[in-house]
Formats: C-alpha cells, structure tokens, sequence
C-alpha cells in the first residue's frame, strides 16, 4: 500500500499494535539517528510491510516490503541515508537508521507495520540538534577622553611598547573650543597580552595613559 492508503485499510480488530520510544530521539546534525518500533505481542515481521513516513507529509522515508527494501519510494531527500536495521525482526523489533541527520529531518514520524488488512502505526518525534567551534572570541576596548586642545592623538601600544592604530575615531568639540576624542580597537583574545590607551597633546609633547587592560587566552 502506498502513502495515500495508510488510514483506508478496513478496520478490523487489531491482532498486534505498533510501540515506539516514550520520548523523543536526540541527534546531532551530521549524525546517525535510529528511529525504533517494535510489536506487541512479539511476533515475526519478515513478511509483514513495514514503511516509515514523515507524519504532516506522509510521504514514504523508507519502505518495506516482500522481505527486501523499495527505495523507489523514498523521498529524493533520504536516498542513499536510510537503513532498515533488521537484526531482531523476528522478534517484531527494527530501527530506521538515518545517516548524516540534517536540520530538515527534525519532527514526528509514523512506523506503520501493515498485514494484510491490518495496519498498525505509532509516532515518534527525532529532535535534531546541531553545534559547532567557538573559532576565536575578540574584544573591543574603547579609549575616550576630553578636555584637550589642540586636536589629540590617541596612541594604543602593545607588550612590547609598540604602537598600533585605532579601529575607529571620532572627535568632538565643546562651544569653548575644547577637543573631545573617543577611539576604539578589537583584538582578538590572548594575542597582545598588555593593551595601553594613551592620549597625547602635540603642543606639550606629552601624553596621558588612560588604561592597562591585560588580555589573556
């Protein structure tokens, strides 16, 4: 039987029913999920049609049938990522192992074992989560200052004294004429050690250090 007839079987007394896991199955994207269902009472389903669908869709993840696989089926996004692990399919029990597990594959699937006009079913829910590298963490550190005149520099030097320039600058001017400066960097972290802000006035050929800020990975 196709998708489209999993709910027109004639109903008739259930001689077995369909158990899945009680929780949802937790994978990781790029990983292996096995999506497991068994019969009660245990009993063979070698000869049975056992097929796997997408519940909101029901279109077929995988399927069953005549003892061997029908990847005809299968939606073009599961080829060559399905397999029916069948190890204790007389006993009634099989998994569908999903391969390399995409964020697409997250939500509620239906296990159907049909035989003859008996079909049977039950859902269960894949979680998909994925994770990844913090590649590198970096830091922004701002230097401002007011008060100065003529226009000032803002100087930032690294452990080993050696000056590198501002990301970013903006000045401003009061009514009276005063400077203000505000300058700022990003670093990344563990890559300088000791970081100084100093503001220099040309005219006095002074500066004034504002900050030591010691970076550590």
């Amino acid at each position: 039987a196709g998708a489209s007839g999993v709910r027109d079987h004639l109903k008739i007394p259930a001689q077995f029913s369909v158990i899945g896991p009680d929780k949802p199955i937790l994978a990781l994207v790029g990983g292996d999920a096995e999506l497991s269902c068994h019969l009660n009472p245990k009993r063979s389903a070698e000869h049975m049609e056992i097929k796997w669908l997408q519940s909101q869709s029901l279109n077929i993840i995988h399927l069953y049938d005549n003892g061997q696989d029908n990847n005809n089926v299968q939606m073009d996004k599961y080829q060559g990522r399905t397999e029916l692990v069948r190890n204790d399919i007389k006993e009634g029990r099989l998994a569908l192992r999903i391969s390399e597990v995409r964020a697409t594959d997250d939500g509620q699937y239906l296990c159907i074992f049909n035989e003859g006009p008996l079909s049977e079913e039950t859902t269960l829910e894949l979680q998909v989560a994925g994770e990844s590298q913090v590649r590198e963490l970096r830091i922004r550190l701002e230097c401002s200052s007011a008060g100065w005149y003529p226009e000032p520099q803002v100087l930032w030097r690294d452990a080993r004294e050696e000056t590198f320039p501002s990301l970013s600058k903006a000045l401003s001017q009061t009514a009276d004429g005063l400077f203000g400066v505000a300058a700022s960097v990003i670093i990344q972290e563990g890559s300088m050690g000791t970081v100084s802000c100093s503001v220099q006035n040309s005219c006095l050929s002074r500066e004034k250090i504002s900050a030591f800020i010691s970076i550590s990975g």
